[in-house]
């Protein structure tokens, strides 16, 4: 019996082998790249009639380039029709070819009713992607007639409203903006996180609030977009910096009285007595907003490990900002990026271990993570390299020259 299995093995090979054979020669060969010279994407359209949607797509880029643009349209919609589940992909692709050639309004008059609101948005997309220097979109003549015809065939979008409000901030008029947000926020559907409904809502929400800081009616976007908590941390963010603080006070101060109970009063109280250097309330804040972090969603450890592993740092309490940079998180560490590496050193040079913080540094070195000038720019790293017992260690990564030695 085991004398015929080579046979058989062999005869299975063979017919496989014939198979491959036959399919090689009666398969459509396959289009040349897009990018591929006019001449031989043309070649190939000719030699056969294009029948799938990859096919008539490229044989519409084909006309497109080609200057033929009536034609380039018809094949591209024949690609949407052709395209089955992939459809609006095909219809995306259409648009933002069209746009890249300077034919946004044509690529809209041919969209259907159907695809003419997601049709929009990606014109739009398009064009703030082929945006040109001094050329601002929200302020062009190519944008007001796009918004021209949707406004005449879909005047309910809401995204009419929002793109309109975009044109009015490129021109500073603030209030002409906030009217057009509230009433395209107002037409929006519903939806609680994280559904699209309520990723755009917030979209909406942040543009408005984004608008009235500008106008400089800071409290009005605080009492007057919701929701609150959402409004409040943005203006969080727009008032992390040390020369907003008093800004940001008042705003913590205010919404401690309207809403006491919001875990993210936390963090801007921790990053209020951070900034002021009171390192041990800071840290206190950052704990318990961690701690609150672990049973709410909305609550995101990556806002304040960073300030804690600093505040917990600066008060000696090493053993603790150790632990804390070894439990965070991946997103953490990816939004930390090259800091996390540069706060481990940190905690080693606090300790006063010269020999290991040497032998970290140089493992960062030689894996690529940072270079040695970078050492000097870390808050808390380059004032403790800086110091006599590290003389070695600046000896051997130099201050860079922005940054001279001080004087011992």
């Amino acid at each position: 019996m085991r004398r015929f299995v080579p046979i058989v093995l062999a005869a299975v090979v063979a017919v496989a082998a014939a198979a491959v054979v036959v399919y090689l020669t009666n398969r459509d060969p396959p289009l040349p790249p897009l990018n591929s010279p006019v001449k031989d994407r043309q070649e190939a359209t000719e030699a056969k009639a294009p029948t799938k949607a990859e096919e008539l797509f490229q044989a519409g880029q084909l006309k497109l380039e080609t200057d033929d643009v009536p034609g380039a349209v018809k094949l591209f919609l024949q690609s949407l029709e052709h395209g089955g589940e992939k459809r609006w992909m095909y219809r995306d692709r259409f648009v933002w070819a069209m746009a890249e050639a300077g034919k946004t309004t044509e690529a809209y008059a041919a969209l259907s009713d159907a695809d003419s609101e997601s049709g929009f948005r990606e014109l739009v997309k398009a064009l703030r992607y082929h945006e040109k220097p001094n050329e601002p979109v929200y302020g062009g003549k190519v944008l007001e007639a796009l918004i021209a015809a949707h406004r005449k065939r879909k005047p309910q979008d809401a995204w009419l409203a929002y793109y309109q409000a975009m044109v009015h901030r490129e021109k500073r008029e603030y209030d002409a903006a906030e009217r057009e947000l509230a009433d395209g926020m107002a037409r929006l559907p519903h939806g609680l996180p994280p559904s699209p409904e309520a990723i755009t809502i917030d979209l909406f929400r942040g543009q408005r609030v984004t608008n009235l800081v500008d106008a400089g009616r800071i409290f009005e976007a605080y009492w007057k977009v919701g929701p609150r908590r959402a409004t409040f941390d943005q203006l969080g963010y727009r008032f992390y910096d040390k020369s907003h603080l008093p800004m940001l006070a008042i705003l913590v101060w205010v919404h401690g009285w309207v809403d006491p109970a919001d875990p993210q009063l936390l963090h801007w109280r921790g990053h209020l007595a951070f900034e002021t250097e009171d390192y041990k309330a800071a840290g206190q804040y950052f704990i318990t907003y961690l701690a609150a972090a672990r049973t709410d969603e909305s609550l995101f450890p990556f806002a304040v490990t960073e300030e804690l592993v600093r505040s917990l740092l600066r008060v000696g309490r090493l053993a603790e900002a150790r632990a804390t940079l070894v439990e965070a998180d991946s997103m953490t560490i990816r939004v930390l990026g090259a800091s996390k590496w540069l706060l481990d050193v940190a905690i080693t040079a606090a300790g006063g271990d010269v020999d290991q913080t040497e032998r970290e540094l140089d493992e960062m070195v030689r894996k690529g993570q940072v270079s040695g000038s970078q050492f000097y720019r870390d808050a808390d790293l380059g004032p403790l390299l800086r110091t006599p017992p590290f003389k070695r260690v600046r000896d051997k990564y130099p201050p860079p020259p922005d940054e001279p030695e001080r004087k011992e």
